[in-house]
């Protein structure tokens, strides 16, 4: 039964990473979670998700392309946004705000502006991993507080 658990959490935390570590330490199910094992199952989880939307976004970007109607194409307010942070604050921003973004569109925007560079997805699971050490801590922290989400 604890397979199933970890297996949910960590597929979980592939799409909603921000949040797992504190709905791990705030379970009503009995089972008390370790800050260690809560940081190791969210990171997994980031991991792998990193690596199949880094590496998989070739693909997507492709067929996004091809179902592009063409013509003159629209500059909206979102493309404006992230052109800005992208000329602005460039990788490093991305890596600070990967967390609140999520797993899948960070590993996305990181390979279609920053594959070119060297070390992108390896700057990529390093930022998962502090983000996951940062978010175990808060959690169980806000749990000894008595934050209760």
């Amino acid at each position: 039964m604890i397979f199933f658990k970890l297996v949910g959490w960590w597929l979980l935390s592939i799409l909603k990473f921000l949040v797992v570590p504190f709905m791990m330490i705030q379970t009503e199910s009995g089972q008390q979670w370790h800050p260690i094992e809560v940081m190791s199952i969210t990171f997994a989880g980031a991991l792998a998700g990193s690596a199949i939307f880094y590496f998989g976004s070739e693909w997507l970007l492709k067929r996004s392309v091809k179902k592009s109607k063409p013509g003159k194409r629209k500059f909206t307010a979102r493309n404006k946004a992230i052109v800005r942070m992208k000329s602005r604050w460039g990788l490093t921003g991305l890596l600070m705000i990967a967390a609140l973004l999520s797993v899948p569109i960070s590993s996305i925007l990181a390979a279609k502006f920053y594959r070119h560079e060297r070390f992108t997805y390896l700057k990529l699971v390093v930022a998962f991993f502090i983000w996951a050490i940062a978010l175990s801590l808060l959690a169980t922290a806000f749990k000894h507080l008595g934050f209760s989400f």
